[in-house]
Formats: structure tokens, C-alpha cells, sequence
């Protein structure tokens, strides 16, 4: 009976040293984006392409900044306890030829509207959880990378 050991990889560990730098990095996000969310009383995470801004109702009005990195990418904003009624909003591009405006909304009914331009004044009907979906225009050229704010009312 033969048994082999391999000495690249020690118990817990990674074989990878990329994959550990990796984890450091994840880390590293995990608690910067902790630490913002102490700081501004919000929530903020990636999941692939998708950049998610969680805040409360009773914080509008208020302006966010954000950028994007690469041109598939989406800044979904999820508004807790939204009350219902208006809520108006424009995003405002750093360069102005940016390709960038609101895509869609999902009202509290579940149901979704758009698109929309940079700016919107929706009436979005009854209370409970928002969402304002921004991203690309795929009716329309430009570059999509590049620091944004987008201010809600």
C-alpha cells in the first residue's frame, strides 16, 4: 500500500497563492463596504456585475455617488420602507456623453416600469420596497464607464 503527499498545499490553505490574494481582496471589500455602511446608515454590495445600494425611505431626499468599471454593469438601488406616493430622481454623469440613465423601476407591487432618461418623476403607488435599476442604454452609443451621482427625491 502507497500513499502520497503533495507539500504544495498545506492544510487550510489555498494551492493558489492568486486564489488567497483573492480572498485578502474579498476581505478587504467585505469590510470597506462594512465600514461604509456604518458610516451613511446604508448597505452596499457587488454581486457580478451588479452594484447594490440599500437604503431606507426616510432617507430621501439624498444623492449617491458610484461608479462603474465596466460597460455591463448596473447600480440597482433598493428603497426600504419607501412610503409610496412621487419619487423623482436624476443621475448625473461625470462626463456628460456618458451612456448611462435609468433602466427600469420596480414599484412595491412587484410590478416594473421603464425605461427611462437621466432623469425620472414616477408615481410609484403604494408603500414598501423600491428598486431604480440604472445602467447602459443599448438604444444609444457612448462610453458607460465613469464616476456618477444619482440624486433621489
Amino acid at each position: 500500500m502507497m500513499f502520497s503527499c503533495n507539500k504544495n498545499e498545506q492544510a487550510g490553505y489555498p494551492a493558489d497563492p492568486k486564489e488567497e490574494v483573492r480572498e485578502v481582496q474579498g476581505l478587504t471589500d467585505a469590510v470597506r463596504d462594512s465600514a461604509q455602511s456604518t458610516q451613511d446608515n446604508t448597505f452596499r454590495y457587488v454581486e457580478g456585475d451588479r452594484i447594490i445600494k440599500i437604503i431606507n425611505g426616510d432617507m430621501l431626499p439624498l444623492s449617491l455617488e458610484e461608479e462603474f468599471t465596466n460597460s455591463n454593469q448596473h447600480y440597482i438601488i433598493k428603497i426600504k420602507n419607501f412610503r409610496g406616493g412621487e419619487i423623482s430622481g436624476r443621475v448625473i454623469p461625470t462626463d456628460d456623453l456618458m451612456n448611462i440613465r435609468f433602466n427600469q423601476i420596480k414599484r412595491a407591487d412587484g410590478g416594473y416600469d421603464g425605461p427611462f432618461g437621466r432623469e425620472i418623476s414616477y408615481a410609484a403607488g403604494e408603500p414598501g420596497e423600491m428598486w431604480l435599476v440604472i445602467g447602459k442604454s443599448n438604444m444609444a452609443s457612448g462610453n458607460v464607464t465613469g464616476p456618477f451621482v444619482v440624486e433621489l427625491r
